[in-house]
């Protein structure tokens, strides 16, 4: 066992026992053997392994002592209690931006056919598709990422994506520069996702490209901002470091204050068609929820900067590909038939199982 192992047992260990008044041999008031009756060790872990699990199941004062153990964890260590990746300045990151696999190249080939087959399917009904590949966190925040991590979070997926895409005559816009441009935050640092400056930054990138394509597709109609929303985010990644809220507090782990916006046409009360109004909409909008969540509100990005009205059929919790195979699926596209369809892919997904 390594320093740093033992070290981190002991601490552990220290957390149950003063924390919470445990003795090694069992827990207080447990009919369980022992723990030297069991034949498990300290020395290998399986010992310690084998208190964490009664312990989490039996002891009252359970979540004190996690909050105590994931803050020694964090504060010696650096480590967060899952799968999170403990950054600098109180950023966290998802562990699927570093996981590596060996068939990450052939599942990531496997993807890109896909989406060359999707927008073959959209032209066919004279549509046309743009890829919004989203760059992990990670890439984009690398002065945030741990120096063990680093060389992970520098992977070249995702240029090797945006190759292969444009190879096979697929709009897919690199958002790289324009969410690392200004002083703004584009992600959340506890979070996973952008933030609707990130978002506003990837709607207006997008447009560029697609004014580069096509020709009298975008700015038809004028939107504004109609609204502007201020919000909090807790933060999705918080929950690998259940600290408690005083030792969060004190590491800076504290909500992010954010303002969404809503965007209406121009001159216009938004009432939306009329009754018997054939019901038009250009832009349809898949993906996950980078595009889902109204918070971020790149729904509302998009309207802006293409200046055309935008369908958001995008689904959380399902990644960015199962959406897309439900739509191309349903009646959604042939009762609205889009002229563009916008699909919103975050960068881990091109490998992700």
């Amino acid at each position: 066992m390594s320093r740093r192992s033992r070290t981190a047992a002991a601490v552990f260990i220290t957390t149950i026992a003063i924390g919470c008044g445990l003795s090694v041999g069992g827990l207080v008031g447990s009919d369980r053997p022992p723990i030297a009756a069991t034949g498990r060790t300290f020395v290998d872990g399986s010992a310690a392994s084998l208190l964490e699990n009664r312990f989490e199941s039996e002891h009252p004062l359970r979540t004190a002592a996690i909050a105590l153990n994931a803050g020694a964890r964090l504060v010696l260590f650096g480590e967060a209690a899952g799968d999170a990746v403990v950054g600098r300045g109180g950023w966290l990151f998802t562990l699927e931006e570093f996981e590596r696999r060996p068939d990450d190249a052939d599942r990531a080939a496997r993807r890109v056919a896909e989406i060359a087959e999707v927008r073959r399917r959209l032209l066919e009904l004279d549509v046309e598709v743009a890829v919004v590949l989203v760059p992990s966190k990670a890439r984009i925040y690398a002065d945030r990422v741990p120096d063990r991590w680093r060389a992970l979070a520098d992977h070249p997926r995702y240029e090797l994506a945006l190759q292969s895409l444009r190879e096979r005559g697929v709009l897919a816009v690199d958002l790289r520069d324009a969410l690392r441009a200004g002083n703004v935050p584009t992600y959340f640092a506890r979070d996973t996702h952008w933030t609707p400056t990130g978002a506003r930054r990837a709607a207006r990138a997008l447009a560029a490209a697609v004014a580069r394509r096509t020709h009298g597709l975008i700015g038809r109609e004028r939107y504004e901002i109609a609204a502007r929303e201020p919000f909090v985010v807790e933060g999705d990644l918080m929950g690998f470091v259940p600290v408690g809220e005083v030792l969060r507090r004190r590491l800076g782990l504290v909500p992010e204050p954010a303002i969404a916006f809503r965007a209406a046409p121009a001159g216009t009360d938004d009432a939306g068609p009329g009754l018997f109004d054939e019901l038009t909409i250009p832009v349809a909008l898949v993906g996950t929820s980078y595009s889902r969540d109204p918070r971020w509100a790149f729904d509302d990005a998009l309207r802006l900067e293409l200046g055309l009205d935008v369908l958001n059929v995008a689904s959380a919790g399902e990644g960015p590909f199962e959406p897309m195979r439900e739509y191309l699926q349903g009646d959604t596209i042939s009762d609205v038939r889009p002229d563009l369809v916008v699909w919103e892919i975050p960068e881990r997904y091109l490998t992700l199982p």
